[in-house]
């Protein structure tokens, strides 16, 4: 904004009569603010206008405006006042999330729209659901771990709620049960056919959902951070789990996939440190990347056949991991699948096998031996624990076997003592002799002196 536009004195920001909008990122950042005067001719409060005010403890939001734009007042974690006039018909995405002072806010009766995540993470410890809302966006309330309930007017017609939980008007849509309720189980009424994303993020106290054969949709996030949760079970008709489903659910030790479910969405299981048993049934075609990452409850998993690639970090951090089945059929391992998996003693990979990323068993220091296809090689830090490696090679590539290794030896972190074997059906082949890489480590050195003086010259 123009500087002429406003003044700023002992932390109290004025707006100068006239000024419709208040631009976008207009105070972003200004921590000195602690108080704002807007005038009754602003219309518009843009896009990031005041976020990260951390000083910012009180604002008054006259009727002339209409619209809070996204984010406008994110991370003002002070914040413990907001007065908005019956003006207002939309709340952006994001508008107050982060604001963790704030624990009461009346929603006016003009408002239409709520956004997305637009009071998550706040200190609300309830909320009421004006009559003109027709709009309330994905993870409206998440994280919001003092809310003990949420109500609605009963006028509203795309809203309701039952015991404080909040619902479409025909009850098929579970939108927000309010972290901070006592419950210790809830069961899901049989109406329902979707669960929102978030709907039950950080419901800590409870330790068992019941969710009914109904419902087919459960949207992304929707038990994150339910550190109480213990078991769950997935109804037939599920066919994703979507991103971040259960992610930080760290008291959860076991559940139950259906066969109805291809697809496992990224992050899923996430942080799961207690999961101890899972059974990926033979419907899923997909793991997204970071899956079960950092499950360290983990001892063993098989991935079924149906699976053709595993993604980045999947099973990256399960510590616990003892062994895993790769089967046959899966033709691609991408970067960090299974970094730090420092129990993992033991892997087999398929001769399917045609790709595999940066660092995939990076940190796994139980691995002192490993078979791998000839051809697959990246040269990326792969085999710097291991003390053999074994290479499954045809017959048509013998010839070309010491030079090979050669190259292996000079681009990963090998050491000298690192045992390369050529396998063919038929056995072993020689690979390269203790006088070839004893000169092969000298060449390394030498050149890397070479680097070294070069760059001291230059």
């Amino acid at each position: 904004m123009n500087t002429n536009d406003y003044q700023i004195e002992n932390g109290h920001l004025i707006i100068r009569q006239g000024v419709e909008k208040i631009d976008d990122n207009a105070f972003k950042d200004h921590k000195e603010i602690t108080e704002v005067t807007i005038p009754d001719s602003v219309k518009i409060i843009g896009d990031e206008a005041f976020r990260n005010c951390e000083g910012l403890k009180k604002i008054d939001i006259p009727n002339s405006v209409t619209s809070i734009g996204n984010e406008a007042f994110r991370s003002c974690t002070v914040l413990v006042e907001i007065n908005i006039s019956k003006g207002v018909t939309t709340i952006g995405n994001d508008a107050f999330t982060f604001c963790n002072g704030l624990t009461e806010f009346t929603i006016p009766d003009s408002v239409t729209t709520i956004g997305d995540s637009v009071f998550s993470n706040t200190g609300l410890t309830e909320i009421t659901i004006p009559s003109n809302v027709i709009n309330i966006g994905k993870g409206a309330f998440a994280f919001c771990t003092k809310l003990t309930s949420l109500s609605v007017a009963d006028d509203n017609q795309h809203f309701c709620d039952i015991d404080g939980i909040l619902f479409n008007k025909d009850k098929t849509t579970l939108l927000c049960y309010p972290a901070a309720s006592k419950s210790l189980e809830y069961t899901i009424p049989d109406s329902v056919t979707r669960i929102g994303a978030d709907a039950f993020s950080k419901c800590t106290a409870l330790t068992r959902i019941n969710i009914p054969d109904s419902v087919t949709t459960i949207e992304e996030g929707a038990f994150c951070g339910s550190a109480g949760l213990k078991s769950i079970t997935i109804p037939n008709g599920i066919t994703k789990i979507e991103s971040l489903t259960f992610y930080d659910c760290k008291g959860l030790t076991e559940v139950n996939i259906p066969d109805s479910v291809t697809t496992i969405g990224n992050g899923a299981f996430s942080s799961c440190t207690a999961l101890t048993r899972i059974t990926i049934p033979d419907s899923v075609t997909k793991i997204g990347f970071s899956a079960f990452f950092a499950c360290y409850g983990l001892t063993s998993i098989t991935i079924p056949d149906s699976v053709t690639i595993i993604e980045d970090s999947t099973f990256g951090s399960c510590k616990g991991l003892t062994s895993i089945t790769i089967p046959e059929g899966v033709t691609g391992i991408d970067s960090h699948a299974f970094s730090y998996c420092t129990s993992l003693a033991e892997v087999n990979l398929p001769s399917s096998l045609k790709d595999m990323g940066r660092m995939v068993f990076f940190g796994c220091k139980n691995i002192a031996t490993m078979k791998i296809p000839y051809d697959i090689f990246k040269g990326e830090v792969i085999f710097s624990q291991l003390s053999k490696v074994i290479i499954l090679i045809d017959e048509t590539e013998v010839d070309n076997i010491r030079e090979y290794e050669a190259a292996l030896r000079r681009k990963t972190c090998v050491s000298q003592d690192t045992e390369f074997v050529f396998m063919t059906k038929d056995g072993e082949v020689q690979g390269m002799t203790t006088t070839d890489k004893i000169i092969l480590y000298g060449i390394c050195i030498l050149l890397a002196v070479l680097y070294i003086i070069l760059k001291l010259m230059s």
